[in-house]
């Protein structure tokens, strides 16, 4: 089973989100322009695997943010309820350049709530959207 679905994504500057980074790479990438970027959302668990490598680098070496982390809270811990949704957004050559590891849960009392992966009752630190360095803006504004 492999639902997925893909939009291509517009700037919206008014609506940017702040992305925690990591230290600054001493080499630069090529700027990117959130336009040039398409997001796919994933809703399977093989996207644990689809995306393993080049997650595993967007991860920085950050224990919380790296798929092995991620896939086994997902199998552990989540809630019954709980829906997978990951968007990896990718550039124009279709490689991976960010991420947002999320997963939603729906309630009467709160309805529709997406959280990070690894975020609820057994926390991990750290939890952010993932971006190759540099390109945390276009990341962030291609989800908004």
């Amino acid at each position: 089973m492999n639902a997925s679905t893909e939009t291509h994504a517009t700037p919206n500057e008014e609506s940017a989100a702040t992305v925690v980074s990591s230290a600054q790479s001493t080499t630069a990438n090529p700027p990117l322009a959130p336009e040039e970027l398409t997001v796919r959302c994933l809703t399977s668990e093989e996207a644990f695997e689809a995306l393993g490598e080049a997650w595993e680098e967007l991860s920085h070496g950050i224990p919380f943010r790296r798929p092995a982390w991620c896939e086994a809270w997902w199998r552990h811990y989540r809630e019954p309820n709980a829906e997978l949704l990951i968007l990896a957004v990718e550039d124009h050559a279709g490689r991976l350049i960010g991420l947002a590891p999320w997963y939603q849960e729906r309630s009467l009392r709160e309805g529709r709530v997406i959280r990070f992966l690894g975020s609820g009752e057994v926390c991990s630190d750290y939890v952010t959207l993932l971006s190759q360095r540099g390109g945390e803006s276009a990341v962030a504004l291609s989800i908004h």
